[in-house]
């Protein structure tokens, strides 16, 4: 495994327990980590742009890691869902 990206819930960061321990793992079997902060406040989650903002602000960090790198998301992070679709990487 070469990378791992750490997507956040709307609530937590990267550093919420849940995405912490899960890329420490990552991490200790060899992933570089790449943990994702929002640029900016997110949409409401059941607002229809949801989706669509996750992706403009995964896709650009997916591209810059290159390959297929490991997805970690929780909570609003998991609308990158339909971005792993298209690219197959593994993710959870």
């Amino acid at each position: 495994m070469a990378d791992a990206v750490v997507i956040p819930g709307r609530t937590f960061g990267t550093g919420a327990p849940l995405l912490m321990y899960t890329g420490d793992v990552a991490e200790q079997r060899g992933a570089t980590l790449h943990r994702h902060p929002w640029s900016e406040e997110p949409p409401r989650p059941d607002a229809p742009e949801i989706e669509g903002w996750v992706r403009g602000q995964i896709a650009p960090l997916i591209d810059t890691v290159g390959g297929r790198p490991l997805l970690i998301a929780n909570s609003l992070g998991t609308n990158a869902a339909a971005v792993a679709a298209e690219r197959s990487p593994p993710a959870v």
